[in-house]
């Protein structure tokens, strides 16, 4: 209640009452509502949205946070615009000064989360703590305001020290932004992320300025008239942050353009509404017109260019179905092809290799006499036609295998029990006849005993003996050792001592199996062909063909390929041309 004195000079001063605490006749600017609901209502859309679409994310809170201190600074001084009550504008008025530094850290730390993604430190809001400890404990207090003003019909109240000290806070909080948004501008290394700094940045403290300027003129010629065109800064802030959620994907937020653009058309015209006289209806009317215009064009845009991306993503779809249907044709062929292949190759295995066979049987009874004596000339001719047939068998056979492993085709058959040292005295014994006719030595050093390993016998005979017969076909001079060695000193040799380490390794060698290396002092391999030399088809060295003009290319390219099945390495060492070879084969033990 107040005294008979104070209730005197209300009626004296003839003050309207206010309605709801902010509507009255005692609101003399023509833009107050204007000014303050259009903010209030822009900021608190704004931060609702983000907040229910990412509510996890640190600067969407804080956003939050401060939209609501600013929606109740608004009110409070709205209240101050229109309330005759001298009790109700001390009251809000108290509570403006205790709000507005408050508002200030609140951006301080929204500028932190939405550029860094991070909080403030410790220290930091240790320091923010103390700056507004005076600040929310004298609120209350004369240090706030001293009294309210009777002197005239303004219905003001009298400031004390307090405000003073929360000016100097705001600008202290200012700086610090302001520091911290360059220190974060030239960190930033993308041009992109340089530029959604400088747009939040900007956008802050363009508020924050036009917010402090309202304030600090207000107070300076105490026409708070003027202070109310200071907080047009809010809209244009909200303004900047539907753009970086649109443009940048703000808070992780992927709104469409339109409507944004939407909700701000909706703002503005309900801002409308609170405008009091004609006169500057027909000012804001035009500026809401230039508004509406320059929205509108880039609302037009953005629904072009939504329809244009629904058009892409429409032909997408279509030649993703298309490319779906040939993709399907496509992989129909070529199962038709693979098992036309499988055909072939059935096909060509039969009519090659079963004819070759029986040349080789036939001429095999010519020499055993089964269709009577031979002569000696026709006894080296039969010879000559077996080593011919021999020859092609070994071809066809190479080619037919080289297609099944082109085809992805298992080839190899592994089984258990197959003696690697009998292996390579069989090789050696088909191959040291063909040593000896080239004045060429083939020597074999193996322990005694067997040495079992699991193997598809006839594959992997068929692939050390290329390798062999590789160095015997290009050895002029000198000639080829052959070694055994068993790397598995827990499984020895059977019916021998077990043997001592081996030397040296090759990066990823079996270090538990056989090692077999073939040494030979023929041509050598020039430097650039090693390291594709079991891998590639159809290549010869000049030296190569120049020693012998018989060959396919394919030899050793199988040779790899059956070892590797086998789980096994292979690979060779030249120092190169004229300076001979070592291939060396390493295959796990059973």
């Amino acid at each position: 209640m107040f005294d008979a004195s104070v209730q005197q000079f209300i009626e004296l001063c003839q003050w309207d009452n206010a309605r709801f605490f902010v509507f009255s006749d005692n609101v003399f600017a023509a833009l107050v509502y204007y000014s303050h609901l259009l903010p209030l209502v822009a900021s608190l859309l704004l931060a609702l949205f983000v907040f229910v679409k990412n509510g996890k994310s640190l600067s969407a809170r804080w956003l939050l946070v401060t939209v609501i201190l600013l929606s109740v600074w608004l009110f409070s001084d709205l209240v101050l615009w229109a309330s005759e009550k001298p009790s109700y504008i001390m009251f809000f008025w108290s509570l403006l000064v205790l709000i507005e530094p408050i508002i200030y850290v609140g951006m301080l730390f929204f500028a932190y989360a939405i550029i860094s993604g991070k909080d403030i430190p410790f220290k930091g809001r240790l320091l923010i703590l103390l700056i507004l400890l005076p600040t929310v404990f004298l609120a209350p207090t004369q240090f706030a305001l001293l009294n309210f003003d009777l002197s005239n019909c303004e219905r003001e109240a009298i400031e004390g020290p307090l405000a003073l000290y929360g000016y100097g806070a705001e600008i202290i909080f200012s700086l610090w932004i302001l520091g911290f948004g360059i220190k974060e501008f030239f960190a930033a290394k993308v041009a992109k992320d340089r530029r959604k700094i400088l747009l939040i940045m900007g956008g802050i403290l363009l508020f924050l300025l036009s917010f402090s300027l309202g304030n600090i003129i207000g107070n300076l010629s105490l026409d708070w008239t003027i202070g109310q065109y200071g907080l047009f800064g809010i809209p244009v802030f909200v303004a900047l942050l539907a753009y970086l959620i649109v443009r940048y994907k703000a808070f992780n937020i992927k709104l469409v353009g339109t409507q944004a653009l939407v909700v701000t058309l909706w703002v503005a015209l309900l801002a409308l509404l609170f405008i009091r006289t004609i006169e500057i209806s027909r000012i804001i009317v035009s500026l809401t017109l230039i508004l509406f215009l320059f929205i509108g064009i880039l609302l037009v845009r953005s629904v072009a260019k939504e329809v244009k991306q629904r058009e892409e993503i429409a032909q997408l779809a279509e030649d993703v179905k298309r490319a779906y249907v040939v993709e399907k044709k496509a992989k129909e062929e070529l199962e038709r092809l693979d098992k036309f292949k499988d055909q072939f190759l059935m096909t060509t295995q039969h009519n090659l290799r079963t004819p070759l066979t029986s040349m080789m049987g036939y001429s095999d009874l010519l020499l055993k006499g089964v269709f009577g004596k031979q002569t000696k000339k026709t006894t080296e001719v039969i010879e000559k036609f077996q080593n011919l047939t021999q020859g092609m068998i070994k071809m066809v056979n190479d080619f037919l295998d080289m297609a099944q492993f082109q085809l992805g085709k298992d080839v190899v058959n592994l089984k258990p029990g197959v003696d690697v040292l009998q292996m390579l005295d069989n090789i050696k014994n088909e191959l040291e006849f063909k040593a000896n006719s080239k004045g060429v030595y083939l020597k074999l050093e193996r322990p005694e005993g067997e040495l079992l390993i699991k193997a598809d016998r006839e594959k992997l005979k068929a692939a050390i003996f290329n390798v062999i017969d590789n160095a015997v076909k290009y050895t002029v001079t000198g000639g080829v050792d052959v070694k055994v060695k068993n790397q598995n000193p827990v499984n020895p040799v059977r019916n021998s001592p077990p043997t001592g380490p081996s030397g040296a390794q090759s990066a990823g060698g079996v270090s538990n199996g056989v090692k077999i290396t073939v040494t030979d002092t023929g041509i050598g391999i020039p430097k650039d062909k090693i390291a594709n030399l079991f891998n590639s088809m159809f290549e010869r060295s000049d030296a190569a063909k120049k020693v012998s003009t018989v060959g396919s290319g394919i030899g050793l390219y199988l040779s790899g390929q059956i070892i590797k099945s086998h789980n096994g390495k292979v690979w060779a060492e030249s120092q190169g041309e004229g300076k001979g070879s070592i291939f060396y084969i390493e295959l796990p033990i059973e």
